[in-house]
């Protein structure tokens, strides 16, 4: 699927950020083919937000691949601690994400 000179772009929140995920992904790339990748990760970002700052953040390195990781702030992930099992908000931030 990947060629020599491919630019890959990984679009997500903070946890694509940290970079720890993509350093996988991107070590494997490289035993195969001569790629750049680049980080367009945004801590705080949303999936709901996400086509506000597609451009900006990730679309300006013209990809050939872009891969995608949301969801953690889609879903207030605060809201599911034991300290706010009782939050009316859990369900309506789980519909408004699915």
């Amino acid at each position: 699927m990947f060629k020599n000179r491919d630019i890959v772009c990984f679009f997500g929140d903070s946890i694509t950020a940290n970079g720890m995920w993509i350093a996988e992904i991107y070590q494997y790339l490289r035993t195969k083919y001569q790629i750049k990748c680049f980080n367009c990760g945004n801590a705080g970002a949303s999936a709901y937000k996400a086509v506000d700052y597609l451009h900006s953040n990730c679309l300006s390195y013209n990809p050939d691949f872009v891969v995608t990781m949301f969801g953690i702030n889609d879903i207030v992930n605060w809201l599911y601690s034991e300290k706010h099992k009782d939050f009316p908000n859990r369900q309506q931030t789980l519909d408004h994400y699915f």
